[in-house]
Order: structure tokens, then C-alpha cells, then sequence
């Protein structure tokens, strides 16, 4: 064989060349030279013709081009020869890789990007738990702090860091924007480093210094409008005059606007306050074991003689990443592994198209292959047209990511972390890039593999029709599909219960055409007498309005915050003999408009009334369900009174329907709520209940009023039936989406039946013809036909029935009060996913069976 033919491989021409060395060496020899010289001057002669073993690669290259080119040429004409195959095949690509790239940049813009926070992975948030009493809180105490400042060795720094709203006045409208109340080592910790101007200096934290502001980059940009002469003015923030010294660039997870030094005298070991949040970087080669270990045995010892409520708090280390997002991690893991299911689906759907593809073309394949056609090359033909499916498929898939991601950002629960942070960035195009690559190769290899070894008799003696190559493996596609559906469609079915069952939650209160305006007032500029004052004035004018029928001011309303917890006893009733014994529940100052502003719900005694909002009148609470039932159990609570930490006693004059203040779906916590009069608090929310369809439409109004009252006051408005709609948002997401998945899913599945049983019912035409011809009744014809669907579908329901019992413990911890191995959602996907399979076979059922029997013997001849 020639060494310049095209088709040889390199290993062939280096053994001929070798070969023709050795002839020149023998030759060389026999001419009178040494061995040696003789094989120096054969492999000097050789080196001359190197130009020309260059020549045969580059041919070979071109060959092998020219080659790909006509296999591309050809794989385009043969499919656009079959358009309506094509187009099922790339648009049930398209929605595999698009849902699937979806979901996948979902997950890594919320638990797999780190945040841009220098050295992330190794930061951590310290916080403080009690397992006994059911609580955590992300914060520690003065003495913890100090003590891990001066003793841990296994964090390389320690800071303490506190958002909170603030107020900035002074330039046009008033603005609520997040500060953040930093220590010293924050900036070191976050790697923080100034856009413009400086950051914070060490005696800027000392009392007395003078006032300072850092904007964040974000905040500046968006909203200041980038400008570069910021630095030195004066911004007036809770009433206070700060001066700006600084931009800083920081990715610390909180929306801050703003940094403020946080001064000394906040975490001094005698303050307790549990608001100081605690974060940390651990130092090189310890794991965040080791540090919980060493921070829990220092915050023992410093708390060895400490009288404080903290004493008895457990010490508790998290990632960053997981301190942010770990609430919402198992449930973004369950919808990709359900997108995984679905993309099996499309791949399997789309294999079964091939192997049908490849069957009807067993005669042309087969007569390739008499005519001198390799295995190889038939196999190559196929993978192309393959390749080239799934490229269209993945184009318009990667195009439908893009506006899928648009629309989860603007649609995606407000309560999913970094939502505005989710984009497609280069490791989802590598995803795609991948997914799409191993998806041609996958669904294109084994019909590839099995059509290209067909012989011609074989396609000849099925007389130019579909052979019965393929049709295991193809029934083989069609029973997993059908069974990954039957998890999905479980699957949907739980959410969907988890929805409904959160959205017949008694709320406590009517939410409907609520308007909530959220206030905080500068302590800097109001006492306490003062913001009694203001809450008056408000009120006043705003239950003027037209479209307002009632007003109340309170420190908290329903999903949007709760009050502070107050210890209490009862009266009459010996005191606990440990601190943990003490009774404790939410305290919400409230004026005496609020509860009926918010419809809760009287079940015995009275409201709140004005007389018990007056100086000097005698204090009074009312209680809710919860509260009654832990601590008085059948008892009634109305007329006894509460022993408050201040010593004064505190009669229960109302009993009121539990409220879901907090979470939707968390048990209801022991509350009271006082007149406002007793506990004024410079934070407030003003309930609005309104008569007007679009509470939201009045709130230009509200906020005139509450300007006319203070024009320096920034006023945030929120509508409470879009508050709970909010709450509802996690639910419903995963509903949506798992409900989707679904409805692709049985869609695939009930296609896969259709594809399959009208392929099998066209090979058995001329028995069909024959039955018929014998006296075989229609509805007969197609009970045999419909059994043929039947058992695969039964096979592919019994598989994913297992399945979805086995998976479905991990959705315990994403759906509410839905027995995740009940029988009425498992029966529901059986039904659902049965009646479309037999659906799908009971149509070329039909179709065969009023064929007239001669047309059937003629087509089969």
C-alpha cells in the first residue's frame, strides 16, 4: 500500500519510512561501509525526503477535512429531507438544555459562587444557639468576643459587624438605605479596598472621635450617580452629621449602603445585646471543627462566672456561604436533581427518535454496507446527523437559559438568596457547552452503534419497511421515561399539596387592602415623649384620608418583623426556680387602633383601648392563643395579671386568635401586645386599612401626611396581601417549577408511548390485515394493540412508583403537613401518567384498526 494514500494512519507511514531505512543501510553495506556509517548515511538520505512525509500529512489533513465536510453536507440534506423529525428532535433538545441550564445557573449563582469576598471559602459566622430552648441566633456577646479576640488561635481574624436601617437626610427626598456598623478588623476580614478616598482609621473607633461614613461602590453608583466629589461632604444619617471619607468596594452579603464605625464601648463584655453579629476568617489548615471546638471551649471559660441570659448559649460556626444560604439548599438541590429527570426524559425521547430514524432507513444502510461501506464510517455518518441535532438543540436551549434566568430574577421568590445576583456566567456556558456535548454523543452513539451493523438481507426481506432492529432498546427508552415521569408527576403532587395546605393557613389577621408604612424615627432628634407625639399626629391625619377606615401603629406587623421577647410571670404563682423555667413571649407596643386595623380576630375580653394609651393609666396586654394555651393551659387568661420584668403588674384584658407573625409555617410563639404609650419605639410600622381596591394607590397621600408632620422622616410603603403573598413566594416557586417539570415530563412520556406503539403497530401491519381478514373485530384489534402500550407503561409505572417512594424522603424538610409517602399523590401520578399512555396507544390503535384488510395485505406485500 502506497504511503501517500489518504486513508492511512501515521503509524503506517513511520513503519514504511523504517522499512526504507533499513533497504538503504543493507545497500549502504554491501557498497563497502561500515554498519554504522551505512546507517548515518541511510538516515542522512532519509532526512530528505522529510518535506515530502510533510506532504502526505497535510494531504491527509485535507483528505480528512474534505471527508467531514461531505458527512456534514450529507447529515444536512438527509434531515432536512424529514423536517418534521428535525424539528421534534430540536426543540425537545431545546427544552432539555434550556430548562436544564436554567436551573443549573440558579444553583450556582445561590450555592456555588463564592462570594467576592477576599479568601471566602475560609470565612465563617460565629453565632450563639440553645437547642434546649429551640433557639439560634446569629449574634454573641460582648465577653465571647473579647475572649476570642484575645485567645483563639484557629481564626486569623475577628470582627463584629451590625446592619441595621438608618435614615439620610439633607439632600432632596428622605432616604431609608442599610448601614453597617463595623469593627476594626472588617474591612482586613472582607479585603475591602477603597474606590476613592480612604477606609476607616483605628482612633475612628474610639468614642469621642469624629463622625466618618463609608458609602459602599454599589450604593454610590446606583445611586449617587458615581459622583467623585462625595468625599468631605456631610451627610446628616439618624440625625447626625457624618462626613464621607471614603468609597469602598466590599461583596459582604448584607445590601449595605453604608459603613459606620462601630465604637468600642458596643462590645465591652457588659453588653449583652444579641443584635452584634460575628464573623471570622479561619487561619491556614484549620477546619471550621477544630474552630467551633476552640470557640466553644473559650466562650465556656469566659462564661464561667457570667450572671448574663447568654451564659448558657451554644457556640455555632457556619461558612458564609452557608450562613446566607444554607436555609434554601436542599430545596435548590431537589429541583436540579427533578431538571435531571427531565433531561433524561428528553434524552431518552430523543434516542427513541433515532433508533425509529435509523430503522426506517435500514435498507439504505444496509446496502452501504454491501456496497464496501466500513462499520466505522456508516456509524460516523450517523453520529453526525446526531451532532448536529443537538447543536441546533443546544443553540435554541442556551438562548431559552438566557431568558429563562430573566424571568426567575424578576419572578423567583423574594425570599431565595442572592436572587439578584443569578447570571450566566462562564462556568453555566461550560455546563451548557458540556451538556450539550455529551447529550449528541449519548443519544447519537447506540442508535449509531446498532444501525450500522445491519445487513442487507436482513432490509431487504422486510421489503423496504422498518425492520425490527431496535425496538428492545427503544421500549427499553420508553419505560424509563415513563417511569422518571411518574417521580416528577409524585413529586409535583407533594409541592403542590405543601402550596395549597400553606395557603388555608389561618393567618389571624385580613391582609386584604392593607397598606403598611414602615417609619423609623432618629433617636437623635425624638425622646420618648416625643415619639408618642408623632404616633398621635399621624395617626390623626392619615385616618383623615379619603379610602382610610382605620389606623394603628405598632412595633412590628405580620412577615414583616416581631418585637423583642420580655421574660413575665404570672402573678399568683411561685417564681421559676431556674432561668430556664422562665416564661417568655413576643412584646409589641401597639396602639389601641392596631388590632382592629388588622382584623385579628377577639376571642374573648376586649381590645386595646384608648384610655389604656393615656400616661398614668394602669398597664394592661393582650395575650394571643398560643400564649394562653402554653402558660394557662384551660385556663382563662383575661382578668389575671402578669408580673413584667419591671416589677409592675399588667392585667390580661383580651384574648386574641393566633397570629402568623413570623414565618408562614412556623409554629405560633406566645405574644402580648401593650399600649404603644408604655413602650414607644422610634421603629414603627403605621397599618393603613384601607377601602380602596389598590391600597398601594393611596400611598403618595400617606406620605404627604407623614412629611407634614416631619419632613425629614424617610417613608417606606408595603402592601400587606403582597406581604403574604411574599411569604407564599418559596411555595408557590417550587410548585411552579416542579409542576412544570412535570408537564414536560408526561408530555415526553405519553410521545415516547405514541412513537413506540404506532412504530410496532406499523410492522405488524400484515398480521394486523390478516386477523381482520379472519373476522377480528376493531375494538379487538385495538385491545391488542392498547395491551402492547399497557404493559410497557405498567412496567415504566410499577419502576417509578419505587422510585418515588425512595426519593421522596428527601422532600421532607421542602413541603408542609403532606405525608411525603401518602398514597394520594402516588395514586394521582398513576392515574395521570396511565390514562395518558393508554391514551397514546389506544391512537395508532384506532388508526390500525380501520385499515380495510385488503389495504393492509397489499401494503404489507
Amino acid at each position: 500500500m502506497s504511503i501517500f494514500e489518504p486513508g492511512q494512519a501515521d503509524r503506517d507511514l513511520d513503519r514504511e519510512l523504517r522499512g526504507y531505512i533499513e533497504l538503504l543501510t543493507e545497500e549502504k553495506i554491501k557498497a563497502g561501509l561500515s554498519p554504522t556509517d551505512a546507517r548515518r548515511a541511510a538516515l542522512l538520505e532519509v532526512g530528505g525526503i522529510e518535506p515530502v512525509k510533510e506532504a502526505v500529512r497535510d494531504v491527509r489533513r485535507g483528505a480528512a477535512l474534505d471527508t467531514l465536510l461531505r458527512d456534514l453536507r450529507y447529515a444536512l440534506r438527509t434531515l432536512t429531507r424529514t423536517p418534521g423529525f428535525t424539528l421534534v428532535a430540536v426543540l425537545t433538545l431545546a427544552v432539555g438544555i434550556g430548562a436544564s441550564t436554567t436551573i443549573f445557573t440558579v444553583v450556582n449563582g445561590v450555592l456555588l459562587r463564592q462570594f467576592d469576598v477576599a479568601d471566602a471559602a475560609r470565612v465563617v459566622v460565629v453565632s450563639e444557639s440553645n437547642g434546649d430552648r429551640g433557639l439560634r441566633r446569629p449574634s454573641a456577646s460582648g465577653i465571647s468576643i473579647q475572649a476570642w479576640t484575645a485567645e483563639a488561635r484557629s481564626l486569623q481574624s475577628l470582627s463584629a459587624y451590625l446592619p441595621h436601617n438608618v435614615d439620610i437626610t439633607g439632600n432632596g427626598e428622605p432616604e431609608e438605605v442599610v448601614a453597617n456598623d463595623v469593627s476594626r478588623e472588617f474591612f482586613r476580614l472582607t479585603g475591602a479596598q477603597p474606590v476613592i478616598g480612604r477606609l476607616l482609621l483605628p482612633d475612628e473607633f474610639r468614642a469621642g472621635s469624629p463622625d466618618v461614613a463609608l458609602i459602599d461602590e454599589g450604593y454610590w453608583r446606583l445611586s449617587m450617580g458615581a459622583n467623585p466629589k462625595i468625599l468631605g461632604v456631610t451627610l446628616t444619617i439618624d440625625g447626625k452629621p457624618r462626613t464621607v471619607v471614603g468609597v469602598v468596594q466590599t461583596a459582604w452579603p448584607r445590601g449595605t449602603a453604608l459603613y459606620l464605625p462601630m465604637g468600642d464601648t458596643v462590645l465591652r463584655p457588659g453588653n449583652w445585646s444579641q443584635r452584634v453579629l460575628v464573623a471570622g476568617r479561619l487561619a491556614p489548615g484549620v477546619s471550621r471543627e477544630a474552630a467551633l471546638a476552640e470557640l466553644t471551649t473559650i466562650a465556656l471559660a469566659a462564661h464561667s462566672t457570667d450572671p448574663s441570659p447568654t451564659a448558657d448559649w451554644a457556640v455555632d460556626v457556619d461558612s458564609l456561604l452557608d450562613s446566607v444560604v444554607g436555609s434554601v439548599r436542599r430545596s435548590l438541590y431537589i429541583l436540579l436533581g427533578a431538571m435531571g429527570f427531565v433531561f433524561l426524559i428528553v434524552c431518552a425521547n430523543i434516542a427513541s427518535l433515532l433508533f425509529a430514524r435509523a430503522s426506517a432507513r435500514a435498507p439504505e444502510l444496509a446496502i452501504r454496507n454491501a456496497l464496501g461501506a466500513s462499520r466505522g464510517r456508516v456509524m460516523r455518518q450517523l453520529v453526525v446527523e446526531g451532532l448536529l441535532v443537538t447543536l441546533a438543540g443546544s443553540a435554541l436551549g442556551m438562548i431559552a437559559a438566557f431568558w429563562g434566568v430573566a424571568i426567575l430574577r424578576r419572578s423567583g421568590p423574594a425570599t431565595l438568596p442572592r436572587l439578584a445576583e443569578i447570571s450566566v456566567d462562564t462556568r453555566v456556558l461550560w455546563f451548557g457547552a458540556a451538556l450539550s456535548i455529551v447529550t449528541g454523543v449519548l443519544v447519537s452513539l447506540l442508535p449509531a452503534s446498532r444501525a450500522s451493523g445491519w445487513q442487507v438481507h436482513e432490509a431487504l426481506k422486510a421489503g423496504g419497511r422498518s425492520t425490527t432492529h431496535g425496538r428492545a432498546g427503544r421500549a427499553a427508552l420508553v419505560v424509563a421515561e415513563i417511569a422518571f415521569a411518574t417521580m416528577l408527576l409524585v413529586g409535583a403532587g407533594l409541592m403542590t399539596s405543601s402550596l395549597v395546605n400553606q395557603m388555608n393557613i389561618p393567618l389571624g389577621f385580613d391582609p386584604a387592602r392593607v397598606l403598611a408604612l414602615d417609619i423609623d424615627i432618629p433617636a437623635a432628634r425624638y425622646d420618648r415623649t416625643r415619639v408618642t407625639g408623632f404616633v398621635d399626629q399621624a395617626e390623626e391625619r392619615l385616618g383623615a384620608l379619603p379610602g382610610v377606615e382605620a389606623v394603628g401603629t405598632a412595633r412590628a406587623i405580620p412577615f414583616e418583623s416581631f418585637g423583642p421577647t420580655t421574660s413575665f410571670r404570672i402573678d399568683g404563682r411561685p417564681a421559676p426556680d431556674s432561668r430556664d423555667a422562665v416564661a417568655g413571649a413576643f412584646y409589641t407596643p401597639s396602639t389601641p387602633g392596631y388590632l382592629q386595623a388588622m382584623k385579628v380576630g377577639l376571642v374573648r375580653g376586649r381590645y386595646l383601648q384608648p384610655a389604656d394609651d393615656r400616661a398614668g393609666a394602669s398597664r394592661v396586654v393582650v395575650v394571643n392563643q398560643a400564649m394562653a394555651r402554653r402558660f394557662w393551659g384551660a385556663d382563662d387568661p383575661v382578668g389575671t395579671r402578669l408580673i413584667l420584668p419591671d416589677g409592675v403588674r399588667a392585667e390580661v384584658v383580651g384574648l386574641v386568635h393566633d397570629v402568623r407573625q413570623r414565618q408562614l409555617t412556623a409554629d405560633v410563639s406566645p405574644a402580648m401586645w401593650v399600649p404603644w404609650s408604655q413602650a414607644p419605639n422610634p421603629s414603627m410600622l403605621i397599618v393603613l386599612r384601607t377601602t380602596v381596591p389598590d391600597p398601594a394607590s393611596i400611598l403618595a397621600a400617606a406620605r404627604r401626611e407623614i412629611w407634614a408632620v416631619d419632613p425629614l422622616l424617610p417613608v417606606e410603603g408595603r402592601v400587606a396581601s403582597e406581604m403574604y403573598r411574599e411569604a407564599l413566594g418559596a411555595a408557590r416557586f417550587n410548585a411552579w417549577l416542579f409542576g412544570g417539570f412535570a408537564a414536560i415530563a408526561l408530555v415526553l412520556a405519553a410521545l415516547g408511548v405514541f412513537a413506540l406503539v404506532s412504530y410496532a403497530t406499523a410492522l405488524r401491519t400484515r398480521e394486523i390485515g390478516l386477523r381482520m381478514a379472519l373476522g377480528a373485530r376493531e375494538g379487538q384489534v385495538q385491545r391488542m394493540i392498547v395491551a402492547d402500550g399497557g404493559r410497557l407503561a405498567l412496567l415504566g409505572l410499577t419502576l417509578g412508583v419505587v422510585g418515588a417512594i425512595a426519593l421522596s424522603r428527601v422532600m421532607d424538610a421542602i413541603v408542609y403537613q403532606v405525608p411525603t409517602r401518602g398514597i394520594i399523590p402516588i395514586a394521582a401520578a398513576v392515574l395521570i401518567l396511565g390514562a395518558a399512555s393508554l391514551l397514546a396507544s389506544w391512537l395508532p390503535a384506532r388508526r390500525a384498526s380501520r385499515v380495510h384488510p385488503t389495504e393492509a395485505l397489499r401494503w404489507a406485500e
